[in-house]
């Protein structure tokens, strides 16, 4: 039955759409996951401006995406990735993505306010914000604040220089706020000409799992990158398999009278 109008939508009717979707024309788990996404910030919208009286998509079931082998880069892809973009408008910005993690929209927003760079312990922060009549809001609604390391900082202090008086720390070449789709579209033209396969996520996915085999705690990783710490913990848990093996160990414990070793220790 054909629904026209927001009211007529429910639960049922959204659950039956992804269904014959997924059947008719075989899309993935995570596009249903986005659609449904998608229709649960509609109607969240419609309710509060009184479209609509609840969200039917809150309880559709969200579809159980299957665990993958996230890609990273190594530390010499690392820099084959950073030579590959040498001098070009976009170098600041890969160094900023594999360096700090961040999105591409947030890379796209970042002002020079949300930066503090003069400083022992420089930072920048990722923030909601408005400019020029324009609102933005982080993917997951919530404000963080990112340590610039010593790899990024020099980049940092060379876009400053480069970025003449641009409120935009990335601006495109024509001195506007990058859009997201030109940016990705710019990357795939400059790794196809050096024979590269980056994508924006995979240098994000640099940033956490190279702080993953260094030890940094999960938890901290999900605060630095935004996430969750499911989130961090699907992705980079499997990177960190040594720790586990110092996590099993009891410590070692023998009784002075008899010599024996207690039943605690993992031989």
């Amino acid at each position: 039955m054909a629904v026209r109008h927001l009211q007529e939508v429910t639960t049922k009717s959204i659950n039956d759409y992804l269904v014959a979707k997924r059947a008719r024309d075989a899309t993935s788990p995570t596009t249903i996951l986005r659609i449904r996404e998608v229709l649960h910030a509609l109607f969240e919208w419609a309710t509060k401006q009184g479209y609509a009286k609840s969200n039917p998509a809150s309880a559709v079931p969200r579809p159980k995406i299957p665990d993958r082998d996230i890609r990273f880069l190594t530390l010499d892809a690392i820099d084959d990735a950073l030579d590959a973009v040498k001098d070009d408008p976009i170098e600041g910005v890969i160094a900023t993505a594999i360096y700090g993690g961040l999105r591409r929209e947030e890379i796209c927003w970042l002002t020079w306010e949300d930066l503090s760079l003069d400083t022992s312990r420089p930072l920048l922060r990722v923030r909601s914000k408005t400019i020029a009549g324009e609102s933005w809001l982080p993917k997951t609604r919530k404000n963080r604040t990112v340590p610039i390391s010593r790899d990024l900082l020099p980049q940092m202090k060379a876009q400053q220089l480069r970025g003449g008086a641009s409120a935009w720390v990335f601006p495109s070449p024509e001195g506007y706020r990058w859009d997201p789709d030109n940016l990705s579209h710019r990357l795939k033209l400059v790794m196809k000409r050096a024979r590269l396969v980056w994508t924006f996520l995979d240098f994000r996915h640099t940033f956490g799992s190279q702080l993953a085999q260094k030890g940094v705690s999960l938890f901290k990783i999900a605060e630095l990158m935004g996430n969750s710490p499911e989130i961090a913990r699907r992705h980079y848990a499997r990177l960190v398999p040594e720790q586990m093996h110092e996590e099993v160990l009891f410590p070692r414990r023998r009784d002075t009278g008899s010599g024996s070793r207690s039943v605690l220790e993992f031989r």
